[in-house]
């Protein structure tokens, strides 16, 4: 079944290159977004600077090979609903809800919900008890792409976009003058 949250959107590819510190290979495990700032932030040996409560975990020790990938949970939300990811296992939370085993059946041909029931309640329960994305002034994506900048609260400095801006037209009549 194709939508938004299917494989094909959710899995992307990415590539990190540090000459003389991390040499090529390939990593298969799941990296979410939100593992990218702990992960750089272990690279620069600044791990102490990753605050306890951020989303994502530190996949350095996995990328450079002298640990296991760190695998957390996290939710995907998209305009299909939520599915929530505990590698190898991904439930989309549907009604039915339905449960793949991502590593073996990449394309999701496969719903296994039904020979995993008590794994389909201990995932929805999981995502159940998830914190919630709704906050007061809170963006929805129609929001966002047209005010970027806003980022789902109120400005409290000049907007990155417009503060670009006017610097390249202060550079433009700069260089002219």
């Amino acid at each position: 079944m194709v939508d938004e949250l299917d494989q094909a959107i959710g899995r992307v590819l990415a590539a990190i290159w540090w000459p003389g510190r991390l040499e090529g290979g390939r990593h298969t495990g799941f990296v979410s977004a939100s593992d990218v700032l702990p992960t750089l932030l272990e690279a620069i040996g600044a791990a102490d600077a990753i605050p306890p409560d951020l989303d994502g975990a530190s996949q350095w020790a996995a990328l450079v090979g002298t640990g296991e990938s760190a695998r957390p949970d996290y939710l995907v939300s998209g305009a299909d609903g939520d599915a929530l990811y505990r590698p190898p296992w991904k439930l989309t939370l549907s009604d039915p809800p339905r449960l793949h085993d991502v590593y073996s059946d990449p394309t999701e041909e496969r719903d296994v919900a039904a020979r995993h029931p008590t794994l389909v309640d201990a995932l929805r329960a999981r995502a159940a008890g998830w914190p919630s994305r709704e906050r007061p002034g809170a963006t929805s994506l129609l929001g966002f792409l047209l005010d970027p900048d806003r980022f789902g609260g109120p400005e409290d400095r000049v907007p990155w976009l417009a503060a670009a801006l006017a610097r390249d037209r202060t550079a433009d009549y700069a260089a002219r003058v």
